[in-house]
């Protein structure tokens, strides 16, 4: 989500543009050495309930749980891929939204199972 906001200081007026922040797939591309261009957001449903992750492979065989930080080799039949304008956020929360699921994570959890740079 972009927001615009116009400051006038005198007889000029500056456009503010303000940006949401993102979790970056650049960093989770490091730090797993995993391709980016394959790395894609998704839902996992499973009996925990719905999760946040990132996919690795296009076959869906393994994905980065961003709750644990762990790598998981499993083959779920169960994610939904979303794209990143799926994943808005709003005081503190990221919420991933596909067309049935919903999951959440915590800014804070982020940054402590990743650091600073998660955040973009």
């Amino acid at each position: 989500m972009t927001k615009v906001l116009s400051l006038q200081v005198g007889h000029n007026v500056f456009d503010i543009v303000e940006v949401s922040p993102r979790i970056s797939l650049s960093l989770l591309s490091l730090a797993y050495k995993e391709d980016k261009t394959l790395l894609q957001f998704g839902i996992l449903c499973c009996e925990r309930g719905q999760r946040p992750v990132v996919i690795t492979e296009e076959s869906g065989a393994s994905y980065i749980d961003l709750m644990t930080a762990r790598l998981v080799n499993d083959n779920y039949d169960k994610i939904e891929v979303i794209p990143q304008s799926s994943i808005s956020y709003y005081n503190g929360c990221f919420s991933f939204v596909g067309k049935k699921e919903k999951a959440f994570i915590d800014k804070e959890v982020l940054i402590r199972n990743y650091g600073f740079g998660i955040i973009q």
